[in-house]
């Protein structure tokens, strides 16, 4: 018997999944949780062996910062990650790196045959989101921009980014406008934006 834990905090979904998947010989749903701070401790105590997480959480984190503590302290709970949101290649990057097993949009069919390839040792990726994810390729911007970026996003201004990073004000500046340019934006959050969509920084 495969045992799955699910993880949506949409009711209708979580219910409808739940049903489906008990409904099928040899899975079982033995925990359900509605927010990420749910996902670790009912994965403790169940011990499943897929956990079915949706991306987009409330909570401390999302679902592929849970996959990832799932993956250091339960290492044999098989992760599966579902979406509702089209475009999504950073989120992609981020579930392989996490080590999940799968990602798939909430609308495919049927779930139940990726929970098993999951189970067994196989993976789920949706061909099409994996395309898009390889498609955009790797970050434009060099070590240095990618830190200004990182505070930028975190709401530090160039003096204070210039304080942290021990460099001159001017300095600073030169590494914002040449990450604008770079990923063909006309203000930080716009870049902000473009690079956690890409994969290339972690959601703040």
């Amino acid at each position: 018997m495969i045992s799955v834990l699910i993880a949506d905090d949409h009711a209708i979904v979580l219910g409808g999944l739940a049903s489906l998947l008990d409904a099928e010989p040899g899975l079982t749903v033995t925990a359900v949780a509605t927010d990420s701070g749910e996902i670790l401790p009912a994965a403790r105590r169940v011990r499943p062996d897929v956990a079915l997480l949706d991306v987009q959480m409330p909570g401390e984190y999302d679902g592929i910062d849970a996959a990832e503590l799932l993956a250091h302290e339960l290492p044999k709970t098989r992760v599966l990650m579902m979406t509702g949101l089209a475009g999504v290649p950073g989120q992609v990057r981020r579930a392989r790196a996490a080590g999940a097993a799968g990602f798939l949009p909430k609308t495919a069919r049927p779930r139940e045959a990726a929970v098993r390839r999951v189970a067994g040792g196989g993976t789920a990726y949706d061909p099409a989101l994996v395309e898009e994810a390889e498609a955009i390729g790797p970050s434009p911007l060099t070590a240095r921009e990618h830190q200004v970026l990182l505070r930028l996003a975190r709401g530090a201004d160039a003096k204070r980014i210039a304080r942290e990073l021990g460099l001159s004000l001017g300095t600073v500046r030169n590494h914002q406008t040449a990450l604008l340019a770079k990923l063909g934006e006309g203000t930080p959050l716009a870049a902000v934006r473009t690079a956690v969509a890409n994969g290339w920084l972690p959601e703040i």
